[in-house]
């Protein structure tokens, strides 16, 4: 694999988004932005074969019955969006996360990367600006770095067709 592919994207991301860049000597396997405060983690995959981007929605309720009002809200909206949005929700405990998947191409067309990043940030960022005040807690999630768990047979993730 080329080890230059994940500096490269998010120098494409940049680029896109017409910001200045962190320096690729910076970047390493993982980077990341805040947008409106928010921080989004980009996150080489494991394999090296993608980048996985994500960022806390917020905490789901501690009681019962608002936890699964909670739960139940959650996959209901996120249902809803399937067909515009990619990105997926996860559980990490209470905490509720947006995480998006994004290939790493082996060409350096650094146009399409950067609108495919751009794309999956913004899907991510419309998970958490959807669910993120709905959530009966009020509490945000704390930021945290997203794995790789697409090898993970128990993580918790809402599938996308």
């Amino acid at each position: 694999m080329d080890d230059d592919r994940f500096a490269f994207a998010v120098d494409a991301l940049y680029g896109v988004i017409d910001l200045p860049a962190p320096l690729a000597s910076e970047v390493g396997v993982a980077h990341t932005m805040s947008v409106d405060d928010v921080p989004v983690p980009l996150t080489e995959s494991a394999n090296g074969s993608a980048i996985l981007v994500s960022a806390p929605i917020g905490v789901l309720a501690e009681e019962e019955p608002a936890r699964s009002q909670d739960v139940e809200a959650l996959l209901r909206e996120a249902f809803a969006l399937t067909a515009d949005n990619r990105a997926a929700l996860s559980f990490d405990g209470e905490a509720v996360l947006a995480t998006a998947k994004v290939s790493l191409s082996n060409r350096h067309d650094a146009e399409s990367q950067g609108q495919g990043l751009k794309r999956a940030v913004e899907d991510v960022l419309e998970q958490v600006m959807i669910h993120g005040p709905k959530l009966s807690s009020g509490r945000p999630a704390a930021p945290v770095t997203v794995a790789d768990t697409s090898s993970d047979a128990h993580a918790a993730m809402i599938f996308r067709p």
